[in-house]
């Protein structure tokens, strides 16, 4: 899961995993991204 800071994401994330899903949060999300992004 990623969005602009990770909170978001991270909240999503432990919802999905107290389901039973099996998920990952890219931690800092978009703001801590160094690679390429498509505008």
């Amino acid at each position: 899961m990623v969005c602009r800071s990770g909170g978001r994401s991270g909240k999503a994330t432990q919802y999905l995993e107290q389901r039973g899903f099996k998920v990952k949060n890219m931690a800092g999300g978009m703001l801590d991204w160094e690679g390429p992004v498509e505008t």
